[in-house]
């Protein structure tokens, strides 16, 4: 999961945090260390505020160019991924005919993407004012933390859930098991990540690295707890670990439903389908099988990564490394995004009415004068009839004024 981007990017090797000697002052004075000249300093009044550790008020913390460009990436991906989802469920309630259920997962989607980007746009707002936290158990860490957490988990399972519908509908033609399966659905992709994150919140591994921030003047992203020996497990379990189950799923099964209807689609058309085979394929929106396809391709970066820092040491502080981070970073804010690419500007038909409703509200005349269209084709249609008379008059007249000539 993308919270753990922080976790092995600013991690001290051990053999020099062992030979950092640390000097305190008198209480709520400057905390210095004698490598790297990293100053951490209280509110500068030399005193501690209520409730707040000493040393943890309004502390100085450095960000690299590559922590910077993380945060700036997650606020600017996040932003348009928001305005892809709301783009995305404007289409699905002003058209009435798309509604299908397919296009339903899609909006559940929708709805799961636009809380993750919320939450992660409040993530990297507390990661920029990390020094200025309480502690980790700050409500400007815990709410994006948790947010985050259970929207990513509700999106994962969209996402699996979107596949597992197309599959049935249009490689087996189970299209009422399918619609019988979408309660089944909610109660997973909702519920399920309630179970996660209450669970995240009882055994209290929601928060940041303090040590980071205190000791060394890190930053560090509110979510699993770096600094607990077992935040490789709790990774797994509040995220990466769903994430890589639904690689496993969504990608075999967008490669038997594309090569399913790839060889349908060299068959004779309708001749040697049988008529509930072309409805199946019909009503399930083909592009919406690029949905989970997509998941895989933007989000296995952060999984690469994750994997890397994890298993392989020698690259945390590499140029590979830090190409993984921003790549992590434009792929784990942007699905939002490109679903609405994917469904509004790809599909031909929702473009058009897009289109058609963009457009015409600025030039068309029935909007112009804020009468509704089929009244405006009544009175076009009413003046056409009345002027083509007209014209059928006059052909009769003169017709018959030269007819005695011609004859």
């Amino acid at each position: 999961m993308r919270r753990f981007s922080e976790v092995f990017h600013n991690e001290e090797p051990s053999s020099k945090i062992l030979g950092i000697s640390l000097r305190m002052a008198s209480a709520g004075r400057d905390l210095l260390t004698t490598e790297g000249s990293v100053v951490l300093s209280t509110a500068g009044d030399g005193l501690t505020r209520p409730g707040v550790p000493r040393g943890m008020a309004n502390m100085t913390v450095r960000y690299s160019p590559e922590q910077c460009a993380y945060a700036g990436i997650t606020l600017l991906m996040s932003a348009v991924s928001v305005l892809g989802c709301t783009l995305i469920l404007y289409t699905f309630l002003r058209f009435k005919d798309l509604r299908t259920t397919s296009r339903k997962l899609l909006v559940y989607l929708s709805l799961s993407d636009c809380l993750s980007s919320v939450g992660h746009v409040l993530g990297a707002m507390a990661y920029l004012q990390v020094g200025k936290l309480t502690g980790p158990r700050d409500l400007m860490c815990q709410v994006p933390a948790l947010l985050s957490m259970y929207a990513d988990l509700s999106s994962f399972l969209w996402t699996g859930a979107l596949a597992v519908y197309l599959y049935l509908c249009i490689v087996w033609n189970f299209i009422t098991v399918a619609n019988k399966l979408v309660w089944l659905f909610h109660v997973i992709c909702w519920g399920a990540p309630v179970a996660v994150v209450v669970s995240a919140l009882v055994y209290g591994v929601v928060g940041y690295n303090v040590q980071l921030v205190r000791y060394f003047g890190h930053p560090s992203w509110c979510g699993v707890d770096s600094s607990r020996t077992d935040v490789v497990q709790w990774v797994y379990l509040t995220g990466q670990g769903w994430q890589m189950g639904v690689f496993c799923l969504a990608a075999p099964l967008f490669l038997l439903t594309s090569l399913y209807i790839r060889k349908e689609i060299r068959r004779d058309r309708e001749q040697m389908l049988g008529r509930d085979t072309v409805t199946a394929i019909q009503s399930a929106n083909r592009t919406l099988r690029f949905v989970p396809a997509l998941f895989v391709v933007i989000r296995v970066w952060g999984t690469i990564r994750f994997l890397l820092m994890t298993y392989d040491h020698a690259h945390r502080h590499s140029t590979v490394g830090m190409a993984f981070l921003i790549l992590q970073a434009l792929g784990d804010n942007s699905q939002g995004f490109v679903n609405a690419l994917l469904f509004c500007v790809c599909t031909k038909r929702v473009r058009r009415r897009l289109n058609r409703v963009f457009y015409c509200s600025r030039r068309c005349p029935c909007r112009r004068k804020k009468i509704k269209f089929p009244e405006f084709q009544a009175s076009f249609q009413k003046r056409f009839d009345e002027e083509l008379s007209s014209c059928s008059e006059i052909v009769n007249i003169n017709t018959s004024e030269t007819s005695p000539i011609l004859t």
